[in-house]
């Protein structure tokens, strides 16, 4: 997994150019079902849902509410966007809240959903039970689904190399150390040495590090908050499940 095999990537200081308020800024001039709903649906989807979960909605009615608070969400967004000095994630929990303590049914408007209601619940199951608040719940699964985009982002690049193969038998490695003759195991099953087992894990934690910055950028204007948002991302990760 060489490091000139994976596609060009602007530095990161482009992303601030296309954050969540930027996005939120170009709703006004798009239809309902526009290009900026869409990137916020896909990144705050999974969070939503989870949230929804643990309120007691079963999974049908969960997928409906949630497609239903989105279409909602780009309303209020058009007529009445938060301040941006604010963590988008802590104003969607406050909506969220307000949507579903109105009673709210299935709607006839809605967004389309990103992920399929089984992948859903797939996820949702894995993550268990949790003792914090919702705020600390919201931060958790925000984090969750942040590094799952990072990390798609991460195969599809090694699909794109052609080290699919490869990328897989180093993915459980991301965050662990390997074990004694593991790396060795790795490099036998894929006709490699293990040197550049090795060398190729310590690159796909590196970009896997940059990966995660880079959906980081996307959601605040500059260095400075992107450095809060990382000490954010861990104490949320940290934090964890009983």
């Amino acid at each position: 997994m060489a490091h000139h095999d994976r596609p060009s990537q602007p530095p990161l200081a482009a992303s601030f150019g296309r954050t969540r308020w930027s996005i939120i800024a170009t709703m006004r001039d798009e239809p309902a079902n526009g290009e900026a709903l869409t990137v916020l649906a896909r990144q705050y989807w999974f969070p939503v849902y989870a949230c929804v979960r643990r309120q007691g909605h079963e999974a049908p009615a969960a997928f409906a509410l949630v497609a239903g608070f989105f279409a909602a969400l780009a309303v209020r967004l058009r007529r009445d966007p938060p301040a941006r000095e604010r963590r988008f994630r802590h104003y969607l929990i406050e909506r969220l809240q307000e949507y579903l303590a109105a009673g709210s049914r299935v709607s006839t408007d809605t967004v389309t959903a990103p992920f399929p209601q089984d992948e859903l619940e797939r996820r949702f199951a894995a993550l268990g039970k949790v003792t914090h608040d919702p705020y600390a719940a919201f931060d958790r699964d925000y984090a969750d689904e942040l590094l799952a985009q990072a990390l798609r982002r991460l195969g599809a690049e090694a699909r794109q190399g052609g080290h699919t193969a490869l990328f897989e038998s180093l993915l459980p490695l991301l965050s662990v150390d390997p074990a004694p003759g593991q790396l060795d195991a790795i490099a036998r099953a894929s006709g490699g040495q293990p040197l550049a087992v090795a060398t190729a894990l310590k690159r796909l934690r590196q970009r896997f590090r940059e990966l995660i910055d880079e959906e980081l950028a996307r959601t605040v204007d500059d260095e400075a908050a992107l450095r809060e948002e990382r000490h954010a991302l861990l104490a949320a990760l940290t934090r964890g499940s009983p």
